[in-house]
């Protein structure tokens, strides 16, 4: 069963915040809705009926308390968590009088969420069960399995000493004779060609149970976490004849990887080792079953790498980008003809980046230089392929070539003077940092450094000013209402070029209207 969770904050990076907790959390919740305010709160609640409600105090047209009590009066049994940076003891007592289940305070702790919605999930599943009469008890039970089955999953994976005792409790309920895998598989599942992952995973794990007859298995983010009782050539040759039926009859790509569980080890380091075997295979683009002996070791050779860091130098220096990109693509090549390890394959790229980036000391400082690594460190550990890997040296040596000739800025200034009278001139138009960065035909990582280091603000903060001071003068003519002038300007939508307009002007745009 899954718990239907609905936030309500004016703040959208504390909504992503949330959104990015339970999405990685496990927990079994999703995100039904969001809003804004709490008007929006009401409407959303009494639509979705949701079990959780995590809602702020400040917002605009109504406080979060005053939406709470109200969303409390007609599904008394949401359970509402009052969220705030304002951590007065006023607040507090009217929201026990609301009777929310807790008061949290910004910056949220992740720890903090996840256990007051652990704790939330647990009385929810207790006051169900009460109120179930003793004929119904086995049938609910039957629906608790699959989550059941995930708590014992995660207490197998991330702890390295798991409670077996309390775990072989639920030996009955499973049908197992007794729990004593030998190995563990991680499973992904693509559509077509296309890297997107699909939603068949349980159809390809039931199949996979009832072939071989595994002892637990349950979804985990984006792998598949199976444990089999056996591990043995047979039991390989029976998961692989599965997925070529699959890839054949269903159009689909399987990824699997697989690990063995000895006495010596935890399963908890062979999930993590058949996690890395998994993220691998995709890494490469592999379809099949993997397993650790079927890659190879990146060795980080110091010599080799300031090797590569004088030849791209050199080619760089020489403003010859094209022959750069090539250069850089034989490098990659080479690793893909052996398959090295995803972990090495993105410590390798860091090292490369780190010593390319030092040769930049005569023209960048080096807390620039730090900005661009941290940059490049956050999205090399978002890359999901090798493609992907390619695509970020290709932008990285543009950027590159673009900082070793930055010692002449006017060019660069000229660039930002003609995107500001670009800005300037059609603010009201779909305007993004890609939109800017291809008509100069530069990175997005470039041109929101350079905007911001010559036009002293971030790209988006400097379109929000020039959209709001033409909004204020449309607004002063009294000729278009709010809605209007918020489209004029170049907003989608209404209410968030309010809260835009109010925090640029410490008004909000009716007023002016009213003038």
């Amino acid at each position: 069963m899954l718990y239907k969770l609905l936030i309500v904050d004016d703040e959208p990076m504390t909504l992503k915040f949330i959104k990015l907790i339970i999405e990685e959390s496990d927990l079994p919740i999703y995100i039904c809705d969001e809003g804004e305010n709490g008007l929006e709160a009401i409407e959303l609640a009494k639509k979705h009926q949701p079990e959780f409600l995590i809602i702020d105090i400040e917002m605009p047209l109504m406080d979060g308390l005053t939406a709470a009590q109200i969303i409390k009066d007609t599904l008394p049994n949401t359970k509402i968590y009052i969220l705030t940076a304002y951590g007065y003891f006023s607040y507090a007592q009217k929201a026990i009088k609301v009777k929310v289940e807790d008061y949290l305070l910004k910056p949220l702790k992740v720890e903090t969420l996840i256990n007051i919605l652990n704790h939330g999930i647990n009385t929810s599943l207790v006051e169900e069960l009460e109120q179930k009469e003793i004929n119904n008890i086995r049938n609910q039970i039957e629906q608790l399995k699959p989550i059941v089955k995930k708590n014992l999953i995660k207490e197998l994976l991330t702890k390295e000493k798991p409670d077996i005792t309390e775990i072989q409790k639920f030996i009955p309920a499973f049908n197992w004779a007794k729990f004593q895998p030998l190995g563990l598989l991680s499973a992904s599942i693509f559509k077509n060609a296309d890297n997107q992952n699909c939603n068949n995973y349980d159809s390809f794990l039931t199949e996979l149970d009832n072939e071989i007859g595994v002892e637990l298995f349950t979804g985990l983010n984006n792998g598949q976490v199976v444990f089999l009782r056996e591990y043995s050539k047979d039991i390989m040759g029976k998961i692989e004849e599965i997925i070529n039926r699959w890839s054949k009859e269903y159009k689909l790509h399987c990824t699997v990887a697989i690990s063995s569980i000895t006495k010596d080890e935890s399963i908890c380091n062979s999930y993590k080792e058949a996690e890395e075997i998994r993220k691998t295979a995709v890494f490469w683009g592999l379809r099949g079953l993997y397993c650790k002996g079927d890659f190879y070791r990146l060795s980080f050779n110091l010599s080799k790498i300031l090797e590569v860091q004088r030849d791209l130098y050199n080619l760089l220096t020489k403003e010859n980008l094209p022959l750069s990109a090539t250069y850089l693509k034989k490098l990659n090549s080479l690793m893909l003809t052996k398959h090295y390890w995803y972990a090495d394959v993105l410590l390798y790229s860091k090292q490369v980046i780190t010593i390319l980036l030092s040769s930049l000391s005569a023209v960048v400082s080096a807390n620039e230089q730090t900005n661009i690594l941290l940059q490049y460190e956050r999205r090399l550990q978002k890359i999901a392929n090798f493609l992907e890997l390619e695509q970020l040296f290709l932008e990285f040596t543009e950027d590159l070539a673009s900082q070793i000739h930055s010692n002449i800025p006017n060019q660069t200034k000229q660039m930002v003077n003609w995107a500001i009278g670009y800005i300037n001139q059609n603010y009201n138009k779909d305007l993004t940092l890609k939109v800017m960065a291809d008509k100069l035909f530069v990175s997005t990582t470039y041109f929101s450094r350079i905007f911001k280091k010559y036009a002293g603000k971030g790209f988006v903060n400097y379109l929000q000013k020039v959209r709001i001071e033409q909004a204020q003068k449309l607004l002063l003519t009294g000729k278009y209402t709010v809605t209007e002038v918020s489209k004029r300007v170049g907003f989608k939508d209404p209410s968030y070029f309010s809260y835009v307009f109010k925090k640029e002007k410490n008004q909000i745009p009716i007023n002016i209207l009213k003038r």
